[in-house]
């Protein structure tokens, strides 16, 4: 029922509980970079290949613990629309690359440089309404500091849906969005934060008219949000805070969101 989409540069944060997700997923895979493979990394990644036997959900078969896509790194110099100060781009890349490589109904898609040991909460969530899609409040905002700030760290929702909204953000930044996509009518302004575009270009997918997105019941109508202190163990980080990386995690410095319920939105 569901796939597991681990994008980004290869790091042993995530790698490490490659294993423990086994029994969880029917698929995992791990998209990351050509250049990625480094001596840090190279154990936990020669582990992915170990065939094991699924318990659980998908018991009863023998199958490597994840599945292994890698690309270049993108020149995004090179982009229809060029931004040098966010690593967007390469979010959109390298979890598209995840998504084409899903076969399952509904996808959860985490940073490689996090990781939630206990995924039941977001799970649960989701499947009261598989419609919408249901993040991690790591950084949901308030409508009323950026609408549609969602969380684009965890995230679960449907695959076609997001298969959707990564082609048209591809598209967008290669190509200018070509026309004969019928999911290509998202916007764009200087000033809007990535969390805001990737939610546009999920609203997009879903048909929903561009006349509603000021209304804030359509966002509680597609969008949910959990707490990731539901989600223990996890590690979650802020790579860009203003003095330097910040990590959360549950045993250290727990996240203190000014959102952990859509309601608070």
């Amino acid at each position: 029922m569901f796939d597991l989409v681990i994008q980004g540069p290869l790091n042993n944060t995530s790698l490490q509980y490659v294993d423990k997700y086994h029994s969880q997923f029917k698929n995992i895979i791990v998209s990351h970079w050509e250049e990625d493979l480094t001596d840090s990394v190279k154990s936990n990644y020669n582990k992915l290949s170990d065939q094991k036997i699924v318990k659980g959900d998908y018991g009863g078969q023998y199958k490597p613990l994840a599945q292994i896509t890698s690309q270049p790194l993108p020149d995004i110099s090179k982009l229809f629309f060029f931004r040098n100060d966010s690593n967007f781009f390469y979010s959109i890349a390298s979890t598209y690359e995840g998504l084409k490589q899903c076969t399952s109904p509904y996808v959860v898609k985490m940073r490689s440089d996090e990781c939630y040991l206990n995924l039941n909460p977001l799970k649960e969530k989701f499947l009261k309404d598989t419609k919408k899609m249901v993040c991690g409040n790591i950084f949901f905002k308030t409508w009323e500091f950026r609408p549609y700030h969602i969380g684009d760290h965890l995230f679960v929702a449907e695959r076609e849906a997001l298969f959707k909204t990564y082609d048209n953000l591809l598209n967008f930044f290669r190509y200018g969005s070509p026309k004969d996509k019928p999911w290509a009518s998202f916007t764009y302004e200087d000033n809007i934060a990535p969390e805001q575009v990737l939610a546009r270009s999920y609203l997009t997918s879903k048909n929903c008219p561009i006349s509603d997105w000021d209304n804030k019941e359509t966002l509680f109508k597609h969008f949910d949000v959990v707490d990731i202190n539901q989600l223990s163990p996890y590690v979650s980080r802020w790579v860009n805070a203003p003095y330097g990386m910040e990590t959360y995690s549950s045993d250290g410095v727990r996240f203190s969101g000014e959102v952990s319920n859509v309601e608070d939105v």
